[in-house]
């Protein structure tokens, strides 16, 4: 009789916390994140713009291309807005976050032809569903620039980047190009946003310092000005690669309920 009452009250236990289990996961709250980042780029009619967002609900309609009707990147009252065509979703790594899984989520944009320069300070991404649900999410900032017609060469051989010391941030903090030579004065550089920029020349190294930002920057475009006022440009280059980014930002991550 002891044996009976013992393998009920297991498997009654068992059953109990079965329902725990399957009820925690069924009340799981769906969110999204989001982390303030300069999206710096520039145009041409190739140029794709990368904005990630992480989500604890991998198969939440945001994930599926099908199921988007509109996007769209503006300021918060949308008085200042871009449309955009989605290109792909992809489904990149998973993080943990206050004690939840999120997956990385990229989505890829195509930009309508940009005249000049183009910015959307506190840029939000704005997303109508198929399904009449319309979402909008901060990112951070959004800066376009057009390539100018009188270019110049920049002979340089390499290019790399690095975050200020002891900082853990996915935050670009200095750009070393090697150089084989350079014929023409620099004036000014810029990587298309309005972060500031110094320069020096070294040991045929041109080094770049940016000035810290409560924004993650880890690929941008590098515009350089010579005293003669042309022009030389280096491509968007994603200088790092982080795999906890929710872990290292802090204060910057927005947090948004989900429908």
């Amino acid at each position: 009789m002891k044996h009976i009452i013992f393998y009920v009250l297991t498997a009654l236990c068992a059953c109990g916390l079965t329902y725990v289990i399957i009820h925690n996961h069924e009340e799981k709250v769906p969110k999204l994140l989001t982390i303030d980042t300069t999206y710096t780029y520039l145009y041409d009619d190739q140029q794709i713009v990368e904005i990630i967002f992480y989500v604890n609900q991998p198969k939440h309609p945001l994930t599926h291309q099908q199921s988007y009707d509109l996007i769209y990147l503006s300021n918060e009252q949308e008085t200042k807005k871009i449309e955009v065509e989605l290109i792909s979703i992809a489904k990149r790594h998973v993080e943990t976050y206050l004690g939840e899984t999120y997956q990385q989520i990229m989505l890829q944009l195509k930009c309508p032809y940009v005249d000049g320069y183009y910015e959307i300070k506190d840029a939000y991404l704005n997303i109508n569903l198929v399904n009449q649900h319309h979402y909008q999410f901060r990112i951070g900032d959004l800066f376009i620039h057009q390539k100018q017609d009188n270019t110049t060469s920049f002979n340089w051989t390499s290019l790399y980047g690095m975050k200020a010391e002891n900082q853990f941030m996915s935050r670009l903090s200095h750009i070393h190009i090697p150089y084989d030579y350079l014929d023409k004065t620099i004036s000014s550089i810029s990587i298309g946003s309005d972060d500031n920029v110094s320069f020096e020349l070294e040991n045929h190294v041109l080094k770049l310092v940016i000035v810290h930002q409560n924004r993650l920057l880890y690929q941008a475009p590098i515009i350089i000005t010579f005293a003669d006022g042309s022009v030389s440009f280096i491509d968007n280059f994603r200088y790092m690669i982080d795999y906890q980014l929710l872990k290292e930002s802090g204060p910057l991550v927005n947090i948004y309920v989900l429908d």
